[in-house]
């Protein structure tokens, strides 16, 4: 049908009496198939390193102890630290003491194969500053058995202060309108 196929090929030379090679006796086995399912594999992962490495969000994986096996650069850059530094790390070296009991609990119920929906961390940075975090996780396997777990984290840090502003200037506003002695009325 015009199409080339990939062939694995054994041969052994035929020697006649006087030492000559007469030719050779030998088998191909076709493997098509495996060539195109690694390539396959390959491009699968070039897909899923890409979408890693380069998402604005932290993603990251942890053994059972806690510590990182695996961190993109955007949880370096947030957190501040190298991808070396992180990786010597465990968890419990950037939470605050407040979340760990929290975040032992979450790791538990995690490796036990439930998935929790979003849970909410605060995170310090190399230099001791607080991020807020809100982190998906869910277990990861190898071999069929839970190693640890995976996440995204999403720094939502500028988000929460523009909440809480905007919550300082409602309260702000309400007081004003509740003191002015004068009516108020929308039209």
């Amino acid at each position: 049908n015009g199409f080339y196929r990939f062939l694995e090929s054994n041969a052994v030379p035929i020697i006649d009496s006087t030492g000559s090679i007469r030719g050779y006796l030998g088998s191909d086995r076709d493997i098509t198939e495996r060539i195109q399912s690694e390539e396959a594999l390959f491009e699968s992962e070039v897909k899923y390193r890409s979408i890693v490495m380069n998402s604005p969000d932290g993603i990251f994986i942890l053994d059972l102890d806690g510590r990182f096996l695996s961190v993109n650069k955007s949880l370096c850059k947030i957190l501040k630290y190298t991808e070396e530094e992180l990786l010597s790390m465990k968890i419990w070296d950037i939470l605050p003491l407040r979340l760990q009991s929290f975040a032992k609990k979450r790791i538990a119920v995690i490796s036990n194969g439930n998935v929790n929906d979003v849970a909410e961390y605060e995170v310090l940075d190399k230099e001791g500053d607080e991020h807020s975090f809100q982190v998906r996780s869910a277990p990861n396997y190898k071999d069929k058995k839970i190693i640890g777990l995976q996440g995204i984290a999403r720094d939502i840090t500028e988000q929460k202060k523009v909440a809480e502003k905007l919550s300082q200037e409602r309260i702000l506003m309400r007081t004003l309108i509740d003191n002015i002695p004068d009516n108020i009325y929308v039209k």
